[in-house]
């Protein structure tokens, strides 16, 4: 308490605001496209897992988008930016250890550290599929 870091929330309809303080295993769900937010300045290290739900719909439209940039982009000569197999594996192998019950239940500070610099150790696109994981 008092490191910083606390997500403001600015529920639509009110004059208000919300301020969730970061404590370990804290869940908050909330329509970040819809809900105007931030996260204030942290005064401590401070980890957090973002993750994007997509239903059926909205998955299927990310997916055509996805599919007609990358044929732009082919078209266009570039490769850039195409997530390879290995990265793809290295991403989801991240997020497994990341999720494991044993580590989302009741994460250490050598829990933390060990995720920490697993990430730093990810390819580019490896941890930049992690970040778009949903």
């Amino acid at each position: 308490k008092g490191d910083g870091g606390e997500l403001r929330i600015f529920p639509p309809g009110t004059n208000g605001q919300v301020t969730v303080e970061p404590f370990a295993g804290r869940a908050v769900f909330f329509y970040a496209d819809t809900v105007p937010h931030e996260v204030l300045p942290s005064w401590k290290e401070r980890f957090a897992c973002t993750l994007w739900y997509f239903d059926n719909d909205e998955r299927r439209a990310a997916v055509q988008r996805r599919q007609e940039a990358v044929a732009t982009s082919t078209a266009e000569g570039s490769q850039q930016g195409d997530l390879q197999i290995s990265d793809e594996l290295a991403a989801r192998k991240y997020l497994q250890r990341l999720l494991a019950p044993s580590i989302a239940e009741n994460p250490t500070v050598s829990d933390v550290k060990m995720l920490a610099s697993e990430a730093r150790r990810l390819p580019v696109a490896a941890l930049s599929s992690v970040a778009r994981s949903g």
